[in-house]
């Protein structure tokens, strides 16, 4: 567990975190309205988001949350056949407003 701790806080830093940095994206257009929403990231590990990202409404909020799971596992999935990966974000009270969660499962068909 003290191997994966590491290999996590090295990877909090957003030039270390390609699918955070680069796909949560839910700024809008100049002059509308918009909140700072958090996007937390438990794989087995919890990652805080101390930076947030603006979002113009929930419904932005939704889709950011769910198009960076898929770049999450692309990054993160690691050995073993069985992988869980949620976003929770929060909004700037600090309070979850959504989750999403993406589960792998591979299943051996054939004798190994």
């Amino acid at each position: 567990m003290k191997a994966r701790r590491l290999r996590y806080a090295a990877r909090r830093r957003p030039d270390r975190q390609p699918w955070l940095a680069d796909r949560v994206a839910c700024l809008p257009s100049i002059g509308d309205d918009v909140a700072r929403y958090f996007f937390d990231i438990a794989d087995g590990d919890l990652r805080i988001d101390e930076t947030g990202t603006e979002c113009a409404d929930l419904d932005a909020v939704r889709s950011a949350a769910m198009q960076i799971l898929p770049e999450i596992a692309r990054f993160e999935i690691g050995n073993g056949d069985r992988h869980t990966f949620t976003v929770i974000a929060r909004d700037v009270g600090r309070r979850p407003v959504f989750t999403t969660t993406l589960s792998l499962t591979g299943l051996w068909l054939v004798d190994r």
